[in-house]
């Protein structure tokens, strides 16, 4: 049986530019400002190109992946679509993100967007944030796959975000932990107030506070 071939660093740091390029078409549109602004990253360093269904990518063949620095750079350089979501409206609200997600769904997204605002890069997010998020959620997650792939990452992070909307214990545990609630209601985030403990306007009943009576 042969074994597969593990990629290099450079090679993934290819396909994560190619996977960025075609989820920013995919949300946006090609003819977009976070799209266009992407693709200029990859001109003037003669990579050599290809078009997939409309979408520029980068050949990952050896005279490109020599160019390894530039590559690394590029890779550094890219914003999810959550992030960019915060800037520019998606082309339809009925696909955003990674696949056909429903309209009510998208209270996900303004949820994860404000939650993700502190994170500071990509091993913060997963190893500080997701991985005990979906601990106390008993999720599994595979912390490779979430590094190797955004659609993977975020379908995580909606698992969670499903799990403290339905779950009082799993929300009472993750606000806790980060110190940052969401409404059951509208997927918006909430905090606590200083004085009483008492949800702030909006989002009373969110938890069920019994659980401290004797």
């Amino acid at each position: 049986m042969s074994r597969k071939r593990r990629l290099t660093a450079t090679q993934k740091n290819i396909n994560k530019i190619n996977d960025n390029l075609r989820s920013i078409a995919k949300v946006f549109g090609t003819n977009s400002k976070p799209y266009e602004q992407a693709a200029q990253r990859l001109h003037g360093h003669d990579f050599e190109l290809y078009d997939k269904n409309g979408v520029v990518q980068i050949k990952n063949n050896a005279a490109n992946r020599a160019k390894h620095q530039t590559i690394r750079s590029i890779t550094n350089k890219r914003q999810s679509v959550q992030i960019l979501k915060r800037t520019y409206a998606p082309k339809d609200k009925k696909s955003i993100g990674v696949g056909n997600i429903p309209e009510n769904e998208y209270d996900f997204w303004a949820w994860y967007s404000g939650l993700s605002e502190d994170f500071e890069d990509l091993y913060d997010e997963i190893y500080n944030n997701l991985d005990p998020a979906c601990e106390i959620c008993d999720i599994h997650l595979d912390k490779f796959a979430a590094f190797d792939d955004e659609s993977y990452r975020i379908a995580k992070w909606q698992e969670v975000f499903e799990k403290i909307m339905n779950d009082t214990r799993a929300a009472k545990e993750f606000y806790d932990t980060f110190k940052y609630g969401v409404d059951p209601s509208t997927g918006e985030s909430t905090t606590y107030t200083d004085q009483d403990y008492q949800v702030n306007p909006g989002y009373e009943g969110m938890f069920d506070m019994s659980w401290f009576e004797d």
